[in-house]
């Protein structure tokens, strides 16, 4: 397990009641860091790429049954939390936000993120 992976999920400071929100989830390493964490709050990890939602899912099984966590296929622009709302967003290695815009003509996913976002949680 990358150090760095493991520092960037450490200074998230997730909380037992956190929902948290990961973009990019690969082949879940992250979300069983931060499903540890977890008590009351729930993981939603979003990936476009089938193979590694998969990939994922074999490795969180455990966080699937306890339904502290749900796994999705689902492009960060197409994404749709509807009312639900995070506490924690975590994104890494997500060239959209690299770069700071998508391959649809300069579409951002900050604004979309920003609403998903709880209006009361700390900034990290």
């Amino acid at each position: 397990m990358s150090e760095r992976l493991r520092s960037i999920v450490e200074s998230m400071a997730t909380r037992p009641g956190d929902d948290v929100l990961e973009i990019g989830c690969g082949h879940g390493v992250a979300a069983a860091m931060i499903c540890e964490k977890l008590a009351t709050g729930r993981l939603v990890a979003i990936d476009r790429s089938r193979k590694m939602i998969d990939a994922s899912v074999r490795r969180n099984g455990k966080y699937i049954e306890a339904g502290i966590a749900e796994f999705r296929v689902a492009d960060v622009l197409d994404y749709d939390p509807g009312p639900r709302r995070f506490d924690r967003i975590l994104a890494v290695r997500v060239g959209l936000f690299h770069r700071g815009r998508g391959s649809r003509g300069g579409t951002s996913p900050y604004p979309e993120m920003a609403q998903a976002r709880r209006k009361d949680a700390p900034r990290v």
